[in-house]
């Protein structure tokens, strides 16, 4: 598993120069506070700048909304970095970071700069759980996101990893492209398999993964009624292993393939 760099964008946001932004957290409470008013000027300005950004940043997005968000200068090399928020009708929302001419922009999503002081407040951006959950669905059927956050990038910008719940208890790392284009392969992995790593699952608990791992046992095994159970690895095919003991002493090792069936 290649590192995940935790936090894109921390060290620049937090020096950045803006008025106040409401902060979306990733499971929004039932009554969050409004967003602000968007300045005219800066959604004028945005939506100016944003279609040759977009294209710097090879990013998949038909432009439905931006603005310019504020800027921010590096103290040691001195390297102004202009942020924007822009809405996509196909891809969800973005933040963009430019760091002069020839740079391509850096690329967050929505979700991944929620409670910074870059949080997305367009209209189109307020649910960002939104972006992940046809794409989410779609790898699994019986997943309907509930929470997701960001969780960072692969340090060779491979990939971009979110934590997803589903509102049946299970949890997820849904491994995406950077940036994140929802046309493009993912792949979700159960949050056991990142409980080893420094990118834990944190939307669900130990209790909700040993539950996630007993229907795999339950989907394959009819005599077991599991006692203990472990998730052993993973091989290149993209299968999962898991070793279960049942409460007659018996003992499994259960298959679960790429698209979360046992076998």
């Amino acid at each position: 598993m290649r590192p995940i760099i935790i936090g894109l964008f921390a060290a620049i946001l937090a020096a950045i120069a803006l008025p106040s932004a409401a902060a979306f957290a990733a499971t929004a409470p039932a009554k969050p506070a409004p967003p602000p008013p968007i300045n005219p000027d800066a959604r004028a300005k945005g939506k100016a700048d944003a279609p040759a950004l977009i294209k710097a940043a090879n990013l998949t997005c038909t432009l439905a909304d931006a603005r310019e968000i504020g800027e921010s200068v590096d103290p040691k090399t001195k390297v102004k970095s202009v942020f924007y928020e822009v809405a996509c009708k196909d891809a969800g929302g973005f933040v963009l970071a430019t760091h002069g001419p020839g740079v391509p922009p850096d690329v967050a999503t929505c979700l991944e700069v929620a409670g910074s002081p870059a949080a997305c407040i367009l209209p189109a951006d307020l649910d960002p759980k939104a972006q992940l959950a046809a794409l989410t669905t779609r790898l699994d059927p019986t997943c309907t996101v509930s929470g997701a956050k960001g969780v960072g990038h692969a340090t060779d910008g491979s990939k971009t990893v979110f934590e997803v719940a589903c509102a049946n208890g299970d949890g997820f790392m849904l491994e995406t492209s950077y940036p994140f284009d929802p046309s493009k392969p993912a792949k979700l992995m159960p949050c056991i398999v990142y409980d080893a790593s420094t990118a834990k699952c944190s939307l669900t608990d130990a209790a909700a993964h040993a539950a996630q791992m007993d229907r795999v046992a339950a989907g394959a095994l009819k005599d077991c009624v599991v006692k203990d159970r472990r998730y052993m690895g993973g091989d290149a095919a993209g299968k999962l292993y898991y070793e279960f003991s049942c409460q007659t002493g018996k003992g499994y090792i259960v298959p679960q393939t790429p698209d979360f069936a046992s076998g």
